[in-house]
């Protein structure tokens, strides 16, 4: 870490611990300002969203880890939330901000929590309306934004379907998803 330059504060500790980044650090930390144009999901997402699917019965989601480079995020690792006794978008801040300096400490990469992602009970890919709906109710939580993300999952023929949404004025944006479509390996 470059000396004299304090580390930037991360989405969970500014949300949940109350804390702030100085005024002098914004020129070296902006990320939260700049808004996400595309999202791409790693090999290691698109196999924990495929196990979660796998699971379906009921509503279930969670909160996604990645890092944003200008325009582009990178989703690395996702949390599933405690969907047994909450709904998917309740977060708990001591579940969230224990993971994320769980998974800071063997990984190089800036994570930082960058959105939330979410599945029907019925595991098929949303449809438009049930979409808008859990959108707004993201929005509603302050869990959806220009800089922070939904993603919607579900199956359709066979396939993992995941959907970006983000904010302009005020309304749902989809985003272009790298490798939207993933092929599931059948069973025997």
């Amino acid at each position: 870490m470059n000396e004299g330059v304090p580390e930037p504060i991360n989405r969970a500790q500014r949300r949940f611990l109350g804390l702030t980044m100085p005024f002098r650090t914004l020129e070296v930390f902006n990320g939260d300002y700049v808004p996400v144009e595309e999202v791409a999901l790693s090999v290691v997402v698109t196999r924990m969203l495929a196990q979660q699917q796998r699971g379906a019965g009921q509503l279930r989601g969670g909160t996604l880890l990645g890092f944003q480079v200008e325009g582009m995020l990178s989703i690395e690792v996702i949390l599933p939330s405690n969907h047994l006794y909450q709904h998917p978008f309740a977060v708990q801040p001591e579940y969230l901000l224990g993971a994320l300096d769980a998974v800071l400490q063997v990984t190089a990469l800036p994570l930082d929590w960058v959105g939330n992602w979410v599945m029907p009970a019925d595991g098929r890919q949303p449809d438009a309306g049930w979409t808008e709906e859990t959108w707004h109710a993201a929005r509603r939580e302050a869990l959806v934004s220009a800089s922070s993300v939904l993603l919607t999952v579900g199956m359709a023929e066979d396939r993992l379907v995941v959907e970006a949404w983000s904010e302009r004025e005020g309304q749902p944006f989809r985003l272009p998803v790298k490798k939207q479509l993933f092929q599931l390996p059948r069973h025997p």
